[in-house]
C-alpha cells in the first residue's frame, strides 16, 4: 500500500500511455521507475529530517525536553477541539456550530466591537468546563463598526 502502490500505479499508467501512443515501452517504464524511485527517496529524506532532525540527540530540539505527540494524545485532541470552537465563532449560525461541537451556548455578545462567546461543555472526565471564545477582527463582520476599527 501507500507509496509503493502509488509508484506501481505511476509505472502502469506510463506503460499504458506509451502503448496507446506507440512509444517504446521500455523507455517509458524506465522513466516512470526513475520518477517513482526519486519520489520514494524524497519521502524517505523528509521522514528522516522530521524524525532525526527534530528528535535525535543532535537534532534541532535536542537541548529541550521534547515529547513526540500522536494524533490521539490528549493535548492534540484538546487543541483540535478548541481550534474548532475558535472557528465556530466565524460561522453564520454560531449557535448551531457550537452545538455540533457538543458545547452549550451560555451567552454571546460584543464589547468594544469585539464579538465573544461563552460556552459550557463536559470534559472527558465529567467536569463542567466554561470556555470564553473571542473573535478576532474580521473585515466581513457586519456585527461591528468596521470603519471605527480602522
Amino acid at each position: 500500500g501507500g507509496l509503493k502502490a502509488a509508484s506501481e500505479n505511476i509505472i502502469a499508467t506510463a506503460e499504458k500511455i506509451a502503448r496507446e501512443q506507440g512509444l517504446d515501452l521500455s523507455d517509458a517504464a524506465t522513466q516512470a521507475r526513475a520518477t517513482a524511485s526519486y519520489t520514494e527517496e524524497i519521502v524517505e529524506l523528509a521522514n528522516s529530517v522530521l524524525s532525526n532532525g527534530y528528535y535525535s540527540a543532535d537534532g534541532l530540539f535536542s537541548g529541550y525536553d521534547v515529547d513526540e505527540l500522536t494524533s490521539l494524545d490528549f493535548e492534540i485532541v484538546q487543541g483540535a477541539n478548541y481550534a474548532d470552537l475558535a472557528g465556530a465563532i466565524y460561522a453564520d449560525d454560531v449557535v448551531s456550530e457550537v452545538h455540533e461541537l457538543e458545547h452549550s451556548v451560555v451567552t454571546t455578545g460584543i464589547s468594544k466591537d469585539v464579538q465573544w462567546l461563552i460556552s459550557d461543555h463536559l470534559t472527558d472526565d465529567g467536569v463542567m468546563e466554561r470556555v470564553l471564545t473571542i473573535k478576532g477582527f474580521d473585515a466581513t463582520d457586519a456585527e461591528v463598526d468596521r470603519e471605527r476599527l480602522v
